[in-house]
């Protein structure tokens, strides 16, 4: 199912559901002479109507035009994926752990001395 057309139902029928249950309230208020009810009712139609107005004419309006202009502009690269050449490394020698212990050892002597930390000097 596409989803642009679900959309293009979906948002008009959940209006129109919500105003069939506020004006059901309106005129339950109405012939109940519920002062109160009615007030708060007529309340959440007016806020009902600024929203609607507010996203025709307001930011959320102006974000759909963005993103459309967006999506205009933007062109899929197809991305392939390239696995690396698979390069046989030199064959591993075995050693064993007296022999690696020697290397290490030789290494670290081999290794010049560290390097004294900088000191400003005092006169």
């Amino acid at each position: 199912m596409d989803t642009e057309k679900s959309t293009t139902w979906a948002a008009p029928a959940v209006s129109i559901y919500a105003l069939t249950l506020v004006l059901a309230a309106l005129v339950f208020s109405y012939l109940t002479k519920n002062e109160p009810m009615m007030l708060i009712v007529v309340g959440a139609i007016v806020a009902m109507g600024t929203t609607v107005v507010n996203f025709y004419m307001g930011s959320s309006s102006s974000s759909q035009k963005k993103d459309a202009t967006i999506a205009g502009q933007l062109t899929p690269t197809p991305v392939v994926p390239v696995a690396p050449p698979i390069v046989p490394g030199p064959p591993v020698q075995q050693t064993t752990h007296t022999e690696q212990t020697t290397q290490v050892q030789q290494t670290t002597q081999e290794a010049p001395p560290p390097v004294a930390p900088y000191a400003p000097s005092t006169t």
